[in-house]
């Protein structure tokens, strides 16, 4: 399995879960080992897991088949772009975690973020969001 990339900073560094209300991601699947974006074809699929970084527990898979937690959809086909729908019923029951008042009560990550997908142009594509919080 070719691994695809790996998304780290975003806050620009962190990327956080809103809790309690309906969430859109939308994500840019890259060819790979470049930088240009993948064309998307209809036969490809693509999988999401939530992951409880504490126990390694997964709390939530996606796809494209909507279920009460979400959805996967393509957003822009030819830019490689899926759109990620995290319902407000699947956020509500993420946990978050806040640091110290003198540490002015940071978020803490809580979950950790798998992409499993597999392409017609490009065949496997895996990547990974390791720190994602809740807020």
């Amino acid at each position: 399995m070719k691994i695809n990339k790996e998304v780290k900073d975003m806050d620009e560094n962190i990327f956080s879960i809103n809790k309690g209300i309906d969430n859109e991601f939308i994500f840019s699947i890259k060819k790979n080992y470049e930088i240009l974006p993948l064309t998307l074809d209809d036969s490809d699929t693509f999988e999401i897991r939530i992951i409880r970084l504490s126990t390694r527990d997964v709390v939530s898979i996606i796809n494209q088949v909507e279920n009460d937690d979400g959805v996967i959809e393509f957003f822009d086909k030819p830019n490689g772009q899926i759109l990620v729908k995290l319902k407000a019923l699947m956020t509500s029951e993420l946990e978050s975690e806040f640091g110290d008042r003198a540490d002015r009560y940071y978020s803490k990550p809580m979950y950790e973020i798998l992409v499993i997908g597999n392409s017609l142009l490009d065949g496997a594509i895996q990547f990974r969001i390791p720190e994602v919080y809740v807020s």
